[in-house]
């Protein structure tokens, strides 16, 4: 019994011992994490590390890695964050103004209401990354990978995005006033309610994008690739689409009164319904394209080439139709007073009899 009783003593302090040295290496685990994550130096490794609210304003961090890190509401005001790895960093909310984000690695991380007015991310890859309503204001992107983001909501005012990559980008309702988007890539972007008033969108490609109800007041888009994009009842007044491929593009309901379309590609474009009024449309490439019930009133359709266009109710008052064929076009219904028509060929105008 003795014997027994001395083994059982035996396995309890053991046991004892053992959870007291478990419990002891976590306290040291977690000291040497905190000591870890206290190391906020150049080329520090930080992952995963908690330094949510701090202020870190004027660190330099250059090389560090924050992969996974928790930086949400921190002030990273005038830090250096050079080719600094944040791959899915939480950094909601964070002010990064004045931050060197030059080769920083942003992918997948969570920028939601973060302060990047003026920020340089020239060339950053930002690919599936969330900027939900952050302050993107005059920020340089140059060149930047932004593919699949997410910038719904997000203000982007008179930024330099040229030759950016944001296919498949969310910029729904996001605010692009004065942006630069020259050569930029928008491959399937969505930019429903986007404002893009008086922004550069010069050889652009915009293929499949989503622009509907967008307002694109005074935007240049000359020789934009629009090919098959909607842009339902979106804005383009006064807009120069000079040279633009708008091939298969919907444009239902637009308002583009008073834009530039010289020269644009029109071919099998839908314009049901659209205003075109004081809108210059020269172009030989409008051919089979849906004008129906669209308002024509007083267009110079000098040197259009309307054959095969649908003009099924369309208000062509005051209009004027010169040196181009109207043959095998739809003129059902359409309001064709004081129109101007001089066609080379009457044998299927069907309205110069």
């Amino acid at each position: 019994m003795n014997k027994i009783y001395l083994i059982i003593v035996s396995v309890v302090i053991i046991s004892v011992g053992l959870n007291a040295y478990f419990v002891l290496s976590e306290i040291e685990k977690s000291k040497i994490e905190s000591i870890r994550c206290a190391n906020l130096n150049k080329n520090a490794s930080l992952n995963d590390c908690d330094l949510h609210g701090m202020d870190l304003h004027g660190k330099n961090l250059v090389g560090a890695t924050l992969r996974d890190a928790n930086l949400s509401g921190a002030n990273l005001t005038n830090t250096s964050l050079y080719a600094v790895d944040l791959t899915r960093t939480n950094l909601r909310g964070a002010d990064l103004t004045s931050t060197n984000l030059i080769r920083t690695n942003l992918r997948y991380a969570d920028l939601s209401g973060a302060n990047l007015a003026e920020v340089n991310l020239a060339g950053v890859d930002l690919t599936n990354t969330k900027l939900t309503g952050a302050n993107l204001r005059f920020a340089k992107l140059t060149g930047a990978t932004i593919i699949e983001a997410d910038l719904s909501g997000a203000n982007l005012n008179y930024a330099n995005l040229i030759s950016v990559d944001l296919s498949g980008a969310d910029l729904t309702k996001t605010n692009l006033r004065g942006a630069d988007l020259t050569h930029a890539k928008l491959i399937g972007a969505n930019l429903r309610d986007a404002a893009l008033i008086h922004s550069h969108l010069i050889y652009a490609d915009f293929s499949g994008a989503n622009f509907n109800y967008a307002n694109l007041d005074s935007a240049t888009l000359i020789e934009a690739d629009l090919f098959g994009a909607t842009l339902r009842y979106a804005k383009l007044t006064s807009a120069i689409l000079s040279y633009a491929n708008l091939l298969e593009a919907d444009l239902t309901g637009a308002d583009l009164t008073g834009a530039n379309l010289y020269s644009v590609t029109l071919t099998s474009a839908n314009l049901t319904g659209a205003d075109l009024t004081g809108a210059n449309l020269y172009s030989e490439t409008i051919m089979s394209t849906d004008l129906s019930y669209a308002n024509l009133a007083g267009v110079d359709l000098t040197k259009t080439n309307l054959v095969g266009a649908n003009l099924t109710g369309a208000n062509l008052t005051g209009a004027t139709l010169i040196d181009r064929g109207l043959i095998g076009a739809n003129l059902t219904g359409a309001n064709l007073i004081a129109v101007t028509i001089k066609v080379n060929t009457y044998s299927d105008c069907g309205l110069c009899e």
